[in-house]
């Protein structure tokens, strides 16, 4: 092991510590000299047998430690590549005999393979391990983006995951024609931002347009290239929805309908019929396409929601299209109303779940309490799949229960549970907070406004308006 001597100033010092440190140990020190101990970076010794015992352990989850044993490996975690269940994982380091790893997400085919290269990269030396790894899924709560400072600041900011900020992130959207991609609002000013998960990457696309005022809520078209947005001002006469295209990258919005108190919009995902909830009237309009001006008018109410003045944010069909489910942010709970497929309307929605303000787990409207639920979201669930249960009734609807701190999950026949957050607990009982870990024991929210879920990456991201973030849960 080589020892490099170097006298000890400030400047020196501080840039051995910061550079060193984690990799390299400190050795002892006297009140000239601060003596490092640089271990020797080396590849496989060519001339000898790589050799491949097995390794520890053989069953884990994702961001487990194994520990690949053998000989001859080398120490240059760069000549090395580690394959667990099909997927890379990152090598740590190495001492010759051991390989110190980390399981990624979804390692679950089995093998464990390992690849010893040479000085040049030019020939290796491969090997697969009979045993197979036993994958473990577990779901946790996590962070996809937003910086807070030391003090719980954050600020609008665009840029890379590492630089972007939000102020009060809203209702999210996933984008119908990519995985990669979430629409969000901020709900200070309503600019619509978004997020690319691939790129790691936030951008805003509208910050402030004209008669832009408070808009919070996207509906897509068939086709997923035309973007319905509500727009909740006051005047008879002001813009009431707005239409953005994918063609213009969803930057330029065109008023399509005007009126006052647009607070939501929704499509049926089958037949692509346009909905919109007018909050002073508490009514559900279809609005009606006018060839003649080319926008859309408000139309007759098809469905009443609730009595006058209830304001419905988040309202989303069912995939299927046969149903709707919603929430109600000032009475305190969610709804359901079915579709009528001749007539294009929904009938009235009917009180689903939750008895008031308040905190409870239960079933439909006697034991359930929601407290200002916010945005919620239908996803499929293949155990209601493989009991034989009609389409329409394979989706739990999971809600963003913002003053509650957490996420609640409303199964199909009105079951209500915590499905994440409130985990934690301070000794003052304090619930809300910022903690990534596992659902219930460990992860708490700040004010969840928004939810989405990507069926393709089995994660969603959540909106946690009072942390500045999006987190996310992940089966992983």
């Amino acid at each position: 092991m080589k020892k490099f001597t170097m006298p000890k100033t400030k400047e020196k010092i501080g840039l051995i510590l910061f550079s060193l440190m984690s990799l390299m140990g400190l050795g002892g020190c006297d009140d000239s000299y601060v003596e490092l101990d640089v271990p020797p970076v080396y590849g496989s010794n060519p001339n000898s047998k790589v050799v491949f015992t097995g390794f520890t352990p053989t069953e884990g989850s994702v961001r487990t430690t194994m520990f690949i044993h053998g000989d001859n490996f080398g120490t240059d975690p760069s000549l090395i590549d580690v394959k667990i269940g099909g997927q890379t994982a990152k090598v740590i380091r190495a001492n010759n005999t051991e390989i110190y790893c980390i399981v990624p997400a979804r390692a679950d085919k089995g093998y464990v393979e390992v690849t010893i290269w040479d000085a040049n990269k030019t020939s290796s030396v491969s090997h697969r391990f009979n045993e197979r790894f036993t994958y473990i899924y577990n779901t946790t709560v996590g962070t996809l983006c937003g910086v807070v400072d030391d003090e719980g600041n954050a600020a609008f900011k665009d840029g890379t995951f590492e630089e972007a900020g939000f102020t009060q992130p809203g209702l999210i959207y996933t984008d119908p024609k990519d995985d990669d991609i979430l629409y969000v609002f901020e709900q200070s000013a309503s600019q619509l931002r978004r997020i690319n998960i691939e790129k790691e990457t936030v951008e805003t696309l509208i910050a402030t347009a004209s008669g832009w005022n408070q808009v919070n809520s996207i509906a897509w078209s068939i086709t997923g290239d035309t973007m319905f947005v509500n727009n909740n001002q006051t005047n008879d006469d002001g813009p009431a929805m707005f239409i953005l295209k994918r063609e213009e990258d969803f930057k330029q919005p065109h008023l399509m309908m005007t009126g006052k108190d647009c607070n939501c919009v929704f499509t049926n995902p089958v037949d692509g019929t346009l909905f919109c909830v007018i909050g002073t009237n508490a009514k559900i309009h279809r609005p009606i396409f006018n060839e003649a001006t080319q926008m859309y008018d408000l139309g007759e109410p098809v469905a009443s929601v609730a009595t006058n003045g209830q304001w419905f944010q988040s309202i989303q069909f069912v995939p299927t299209g046969d149903y709707l489910m919603g929430t109600s942010r000032d009475s305190h709970y969610v709804f359901k109303s079915t579709y009528s497929w001749e007539e294009q309307r929904p009938t009235s929605p009917l009180a689903f779940a939750g008895n008031g303000a308040g905190y409870g787990e239960g079933v439909g409207t006697t034991g359930a309490f929601f407290n200002s639920p916010r945005q919620g979201i239908f996803v499929y669930n293949e155990e209601y799949a493989a009991e034989g249960r009609d389409p329409q009734d394979c989706y739990d609807y999971y809600v963003a229960g913002s003053t509650n701190h957490c996420i609640h999950k409303v199964t199909p026949t009105g079951a209500v549970s915590t499905y994440a957050g409130r985990g934690s607990v301070s000794t003052t009982g304090n619930v809300a907070g910022y903690i990534d870990g596992a659902l219930r024991t460990e992860a708490q929210f700040n004010w969840p406004e928004g939810i989405t879920y990507i069926e393709s990456r089995k994660t969603f991201y959540i909106s946690d308006a009072g942390n500045h973030r999006i987190r996310t849960i992940a089966i992983q």
